[in-house]
């Protein structure tokens, strides 16, 4: 008999849950009985991971942890992948027709779960509920999913074990991932090549997209081996993609002769002090904003803005800096003033939007987002940067801008991959003669690269809860020797070495100790939590459904937009509520920050399909809803 994992006052509990839903008369569609039965699901997932130090995005990710670590029978699991493949089509089709024995089915699923947890008998109640089930009815709920497609444009899955870098008969570099994919079950994906860097980088139970593969069916391979995927030449593969890294963090990983993704280790410890460039940067884009929506304003009102933004600043900035700052940047604005600019001012423009993608694990806010009314499918980004033009250096663009452009152009056909997407860098201090909007390439190769970075990062921060010594050890010159380091950038390394070094055994203890803590709130507010709070991060943005948050009362949906609301010196968006729809009581309390997006179909929440502007609610009445967004 299999061990117990928890007691039997907590099987029990779930035992009188399960009753409390096959009783209860007030309640007759199937619909909502499934909602309750799902949640007491989730929460013996919970139950049973509540000691471990993994992070879960996902229900589904929980499932797979719990199954393989306990090692749970294919007549146990298999009913509950089914169970889960229903609640997938109710939670986006709230009308899906459900019979009596697909109910039956999935009471009878979860029950037997937490019988072969806890070694508890099912009462007597619960199997009298579905004794008349016969064998050959309970395929009921499981849809079909063995239609295996030669070529797949996205595969996530969850890894399992993975084999070693090894070698083909020509001396080409592969590796093997065996993972759990939703809808198709046990997979295997052989990664080639120069993606075989990800190989070290790949941990049990991580989550991993890929796009573009080929497929292989075969009848006469082992269980893990019967459906085979391979990476193609325009395959991307993104670790973790719940944890969203920024677009600009992957773009500073671009050193002065290479790219090297252990700086962002570093920049975690250093901090980066307002100064004299930084505020001319804000500046001149602020004076962009302006200007592509004609509210021009003066260098000076400019400066006296900033210093009313961030007090702090005037404590920094002589009268001499102010003279300085407010002459250079009138250099900047003829530029920003010519032709190829003004010429976007006639289509739609968006400015500052954020984006995120759950799909290749990118956030980034634009500068300038330009859309074509007689050409929908079209989408030109602009990229502001007010350093020195670069073809003082012999070249068009810096690669680190290269690299944040890529990540805009990823970003954005993430939403729509049928778009035609362009990226420009415009550089304000280049003179107009100097043609200062120039391309950015976005090749396949650049994306790779791109990716490389971030995954990286994602690996990074992942292993800093766990061993974060090890880690740390990286920020050292040895490690970037051929990315050609300015010395500013040297004595930063030095300077964290120093402090490890003249640390006593008892600080470096508490520090490591210290780090890993931070890792794990940080990494627990981005992908979900470390199994003690209610409180699942972030990434539920995207993650959990409309019904799923309504359940949780962390959504306002149906909301109607009716009119902009002038409230002092700032515009604000006046919504109505949808009556019987919009559900009554919330978490949204007056002044909470807040993601606002549209609602893509009646039941559907494509958070990652669509720009995000952020805001904050400034009323929350019955029947109506104030936003005030952050980017006025």
């Amino acid at each position: 008999m299999k061990q117990q994992t928890f007691p039997a006052i907590t099987a029990s509990h779930f035992y009188s849950l399960i009753v409390g839903i096959i009783t209860d008369k007030r309640q007759e569609q199937y619909h909502h009985k499934l909602f309750e039965l799902n949640a007491i699901y989730t929460l013996l997932l919970k139950q049973l991971t509540k000691k471990e130090q993994q992070f879960f995005a996902t229900a589904y990710s929980r499932s797979i942890f719990v199954f393989d670590y306990f090692r749970v029978p294919q007549d146990i699991v298999k009913p509950l992948f089914r169970v889960g493949a229903l609640m997938r089509e109710l939670f986006v089709d709230e009308n899906y027709p459900i019979s009596e024995i697909q109910y039956v089915e999935a009471v009878k699923a979860v029950a037997n779960a937490v019988c072969y947890f806890s070694n508890e008998p099912i009462p007597q109640q619960i199997t009298a509920f579905f004794a008349h089930l016969e064998k050959t009815e309970t395929q009921s709920i499981e849809k079909e999913t063995k239609n295996i497609e030669k070529e797949l444009d996205f595969l996530p899955i969850v890894a399992l074990n993975k084999s070693k870098v090894l070698k083909t008969t020509n001396d080409k570099l592969y590796f093997k991932i065996i993972g759990q994919a939703e809808g198709l079950g046990r997979v295997c994906v052989f990664v080639w090549e120069k993606m075989s860097y990800l190989q070290p980088l790949i941990w049990k139970y991580a989550r991993i997209n890929f796009t573009n593969l080929k497929a292989k069916i075969s009848e006469e391979e082992t269980e893990d081996e019967k459906i085979i995927y391979y990476t193609t030449p325009t395959t991307l593969i993104t670790l973790d993609p719940d944890f969203l890294v920024d677009a600009s963090v992957i773009a500073m990983c671009r050193l002065r002769y290479s790219v090297n993704p252990i700086w962002n280790l570093l920049s975690n410890f250093t901090s980066m002090l307002a100064n004299f460039y930084t505020l001319r940067g804000n500046m001149v884009n602020d004076y962009l904003d302006r200007y592509l929506i004609d509210n021009r304003t003066s260098p000076q009102e400019l400066f006296a803005q900033s210093i009313q933004n961030k007090p702090l600043l005037a404590l920094l900035f002589t009268h001499e800096d102010e003279n300085k700052v407010i002459k250079e940047v009138k250099a900047h604005f003829l530029t920003i003033e010519h032709d190829f600019v003004r010429n976007y001012k006639q289509h739609n423009l968006s400015l500052e939007p954020t984006f995120l993608s759950e799909k290749y694990g990118l956030r980034g806010r634009l500068d300038v987002l330009v859309e074509y009314e007689n050409e929908p499918y079209r989408k030109d980004v602009i990229e502001l940067k007010t350093s020195k033009d670069p073809q003082n250096y012999r070249m068009p663009i810096y690669p680190k801008d290269a690299l944040q452009a890529v990540c805009y152009n990823l970003l954005i056909s993430a939403t729509n991959p049928d778009l035609t997407i362009s990226s420009a860098i415009l550089y304000s201090s280049a003179a107009p003669s100097q043609n200062p909007l120039r391309n950015a390439p976005n090749t396949i190769t650049h994306q790779r690269q791109a990716l490389f970075i971030r995954n990286f990062i994602a690996y990074y921060s992942y292993k800093l809860t766990t061993e974060p010594e090890r880690i740390l050890k990286f920020i050292d010159e040895k490690y970037f020797q051929k990315n050609g380091l300015w010395d500013s950038q040297k004595l930063e390394i030095r300077h964290f070495r120093s402090v490890i070094y003249r640390a006593s055994e008892v600080e470096k203890a508490y520090f490591y100790n210290f780090v890993k803590f931070i890792a794990r709130e940080y990494r627990s507010a981005k992908v979900g939590n470390n199994n003690q709070r209610t409180d699942e991060g972030f990434a539920t943005l995207w993650n959990q459904s409309l019904k799923e948050k309504e359940l949780n009362y962390k959504v306002l949906a149906y909301l109607k937009f009716e009119k902009t609301v002038v409230q002092g010196n700032r515009k604000n968006l006046f919504f109505q509520k949808t009556k019987g729809k919009t559900i009554p009581i919330s978490t949204f309390r007056q002044g909470d920050f807040i993601l606002l997006f549209p609602q893509t179909t009646e039941n559907s929440l494509q958070p990652t399909q669509h720009q995000v502007i952020k805001g904050t609610i400034q009323e929350n009445g019955d029947d109506y809803l104030i936003i005030s967004p952050l980017n006025q």
